[in-house]
């Protein structure tokens, strides 16, 4: 686990799980590629709560989950060959069910990042969300940050799949850059972006 030496963030624990989905379903909800896999407002202001208590569960088991010490957002990574939503049948299970009509998208999602997914060790952030309410304040960058800072001491990469060109250009900022695009049928893109260990 990192060394956080920000009061802003910690490692987050099982009592952190339910605001730290709250802030990520509020992130997400107007996101193009969310709004793409379940096109319905009402659906997808519904189905997001869930269906980021699932991711945040998982990473608290299997991945490094971190969040704001106010609840106002969160950071799930993930380690070198460890997915701690696909390594758990229960957790698939339990996102199709709750995507409901839209599981269909959701797993062509799903499917076209595996696709993509480099073969080089790395660490992948997951997703990083902030609430709109405090979006813009550089709270995602402080989020990353202490995961970064311990990936360039260790000369290990960072991957993650930008959804949005707001995201990209949080993410370029630090340090990550565009490898390609990965589009969805009729659809937005997400962004492949890596970032190489600083020295």
């Amino acid at each position: 686990m990192t060394l956080i030496d920000d009061p802003r963030i910690t490692a987050a624990s099982p009592a952190d799980a339910p605001p730290a989905a709250a802030a990520l379903a509020a992130a997400f909800y107007d996101d193009p590629v969310f709004r793409w896999f379940s096109p319905d407002d009402e659906r997808r202001r519904a189905l997001l709560p869930g269906f980021f208590d699932v991711f945040v569960a998982s990473y608290l088991d299997r991945g490094e989950p971190y969040v704001a010490a106010d609840g106002a957002g969160a950071a799930l990574w993930a380690p070198p060959a460890v997915d701690p939503v696909g390594d758990d049948p229960a957790a698939g299970a339990q996102l199709e069910e709750l995507a409901g009509p839209d599981a269909a998208r959701l797993f062509e999602v799903v499917e076209r990042l595996e696709e993509h997914a480099p073969q080089e060790p790395h660490h992948h952030l997951q997703f990083l969300g902030v609430h709109p309410e405090r979006q813009g304040a550089g709270l995602g960058g402080v989020l990353m940050t202490p995961v970064l800072r311990r990936l360039d001491r260790e000369g290990v990469p960072a991957y993650l799949e930008a959804t949005s060109d707001r995201n990209r250009a949080l993410y370029e900022r630090h340090g990550f850059r565009v490898q390609g695009a990965i589009p969805l049928p009729g659809g937005p893109s997400l962004w492949r972006m890596w970032r190489p260990p600083t020295v």
